[in-house]
C-alpha cells in the first residue's frame, strides 16, 4: 500500500489480487492475513485454483474439476462475507502428476480438459467470470519445446478463453528469459495477425485484377496490386527458414532482445522517491527476513 502511494498515489496500485488456497480445500494463513488486509479496500478478490491431479485431487478430470469449482466458491464465500462489494473472479490452473518421474506437469490434454471444465461451469451454469491460465509451460529452457508447449497451451485453453502465455516464462513461472519472449512474441504476433479483423473490399477481393490478367502467364507477381500490399505482408522476424538449425534462431532471437535493450531508457525518478522507496524495501526485507 505504501509503495502504491509514493508510485502512483493510489494505495491500491500493487496490492495482490490472487488468493491462492491449498488444495484440496484449504485457506492457508498467509493468504487468511492478506485476505483480511484487503477487504477495506475493495481489490478484486481472485482465486487461482490448482488442484494437483493424482497427489490433492482426482487422478480425473472431472474430478479435477470438482475440486477446483469447489475452492474457487470456498473464495467467492469468504471474499462476500469479509465485504459484500467485494468484486470476484477465479482462475483454473491445474496440473497432474507424472507417474514416471514424479514432476508435476500443466502440458497435458487431460489438465486442459479440467480447466476447461472448470472454466465452462462458472460461465454456463453460475454468470461467474473464470478465466484460463496460459503462462504455465514445463520447458525449462529456451528453444523448440518451449515454443510447441506454449502453442498447445494457447490451443487447448483459447479455444474457450483468451489467448495468453507468450510473455517469455519458463519453468512453469518460476523462469522469465528474454530470449523466450522473443520467440513468443514473433509467436503471439502472428495469431494476432491471424485473428486481427480481415481487410474485405474492393480493391482486396481484386476483381478487375483476376480479369485482367486472367491466364497471362507472367501472373500476379508484377501486377500494382502485388507491388503495392507485398510491403504489408506479415513475416516472421525470428523463424527465417524451415531448414535453420534450432541454435541460429535461438541466436537471432537473443541478437533481438538486445537490440531492443540498448533502446531502453530508465525511468528519472528524484532523490527524495529513490530514499522513501528504498526504507520501504528495507523494512519489507527486515519484516521477512
Amino acid at each position: 500500500m505504501e509503495l502504491g502511494e509514493l508510485y502512483r498515489n493510489d494505495p491500491t496500485y500493487f496490492i495482490p489480487q490472487g488468493n491462492c488456497p491449498t488444495s484440496p480445500l484449504i485457506v492457508g494463513k498467509t493468504i487468511a492475513d492478506l485476505v483480511l488486509a484487503k477487504a477495506p479496500y475493495k481489490v478484486r478478490y481472485a482465486v487461482p485454483t490448482m488442484p494437483v491431479a493424482g497427489v490433492n485431487a482426482p487422478i480425473t478430470p472431472s474430478g479435477t474439476a470438482v475440486i477446483g469449482v469447489a475452492e474457487i466458491l470456498g473464495g467467492y464465500v469468504l471474499a462476500k462475507s469479509l465485504n459484500p462489494e467485494t468484486p470476484v473472479a477465479a482462475t483454473a490452473l491445474s496440473s497432474r502428476l507424472d507417474m514416471k518421474t514424479g514432476e508435476i506437469i500443466y502440458i497435458s490434454p487431460d489438465v486442459f480438459t479440467a480447466d476447461v471444465a472448470i472454466s465452462e461451469l462458472f460461465k454456463r451454469h453460475l454468470n461467474l467470470p473464470c478465466s484460463l491460465f496460459g503462462t504455465y509451460i514445463d520447458a525449462k529452457i529456451p528453444g523448440m519445446q518451449a515454443v510447441y508447449e506454449k502453442v498447445m497451451r494457447s490451443l487447448g485453453l483459447g479455444l474457450c478463453g483468451n489467448l495468453s502465455g507468450f510473455q517469455g516464462t519458463l519453468n512453469q513461472g518460476k523462469v522469465f528469459s528474454y530470449t523466450q519472449l522473443m520467440l513468443d512474441c514473433d509467436t503471439h504476433n502472428m495469431v494476432a495477425e491471424y485473428t486481427d479483423e480481415p481487410v474485405v473490399d474492393e480493391e482486396s477481393l481484386a476483381v478487375e485484377e483476376i480479369l485482367d490478367i486472367g491466364w497471362d502467364s507472367h501472373g500476379y507477381l508484377m501486377s500494382e496490386l502485388t507491388i503495392k500490399h507485398m510491403g504489408n505482408v506479415w513475416q516472421s522476424q525470428i523463424y527465417r527458414s524451415s531448414a535453420e538449425e534450432e541454435e541460429k534462431i535461438l541466436a537471432r532471437a537473443k541478437d533481438k532482445w538486445k537490440e531492443n535493450l540498448k533502446k531502453y531508457e530508465p525511468p528519472n525518478h528524484s532523490d527524495d522517491f529513490l530514499k522513501s522507496l528504498r526504507s520501504i524495501v528495507n523494512r519489507a526485507e527486515k519484516f521477512f527476513s
